[in-house]
């Protein structure tokens, strides 16, 4: 995932990416020659962590400090910031936050690409990454946006598809968009018209969130019609 992140970054326009495998080459790699940031997986809550915080900070404090880490505790958040950290970003969300204002390539083979912008879509909308169908949901957007036809083919090709990139069973990937779903329509986040619940079926709120998507990046949308009422 780092190296993924790195060459991303790096395409995208950033001068000088160095990838490393742990905080001794990090550290080494930083000393080398001036950097404008630093971004790092620090996965766990470790003197090691927060002890490559505080140095950074004091060594290089014009430098932007940005750990992606799995806790979303509030708590670890302050406490790095309060030894230096710019801002710390948590997973599954980091590629989307890191992303979300740099990448503008619709068409792209690279998930670092495409995804960003459709999980920040959905997270402005309300819905939550702390659920496994949030991702499902990305992809069912790329997948409909790309090609709307899908929306025909839901249980024969979208979900084998998702399924197969997540290792997971069809049947999987089904439960966890309904249960995103019910999550977001309990907490009343997103407006599905009042339709009866027998209706708010994974296909229709599919179609209707790749449409608006499609359309808050300023993409045609009539390529939907017939597809999505």
């Amino acid at each position: 995932m780092g190296k993924k992140t790195a060459a991303g970054l790096s395409q995208m326009g950033f001068e000088t990416v160095c990838c490393c495998n742990d905080y001794v080459s990090l550290w080494e790699s930083l000393g080398e020659e001036e950097f404008a940031g630093v971004l790092f997986f620090g996965m766990l809550n470790s003197d090691e962590l927060h002890g490559f915080v505080v140095n950074c900070h004091e060594k290089y404090p014009e430098m932007k400090i940005y750990p992606i880490l799995l806790s979303p505790s509030q708590a670890l958040h302050s406490t790095l910031i309060a030894e230096g950290a710019t801002h710390c970003l948590t997973l599954p969300m980091a590629e989307y936050e890191i992303c979300d204002e740099i990448v503008y390539d619709f068409y792209s083979d690279d998930d670092l690409q495409i995804i960003p912008k459709i999980a920040a879509f959905l997270t402005k909308k309300g819905f939550s990454s702390m659920y496994v169908g949030f991702k499902f949901l990305c992809y069912s957007i790329e997948m409909t946006v790309d090609d709307p036809a899908v929306l025909q083919k839901i249980t024969s090709v979208l979900y084998p598809t998702i399924g197969e990139k997540m290792n997971i069973s069809d049947s999987q990937v089904d439960r966890g968009l309904r249960i995103l779903k019910q999550a977001v329509r309990k907490k009343g986040i997103y407006e599905f018209d009042d339709e009866a619940d027998e209706k708010l079926t994974n296909k229709r709120i599919i179609g209707r969130l790749s449409k608006e998507f499609a359309e808050s990046i300023g993409f045609s949308t009539e390529r939907f019609d017939g597809y999505v009422d």
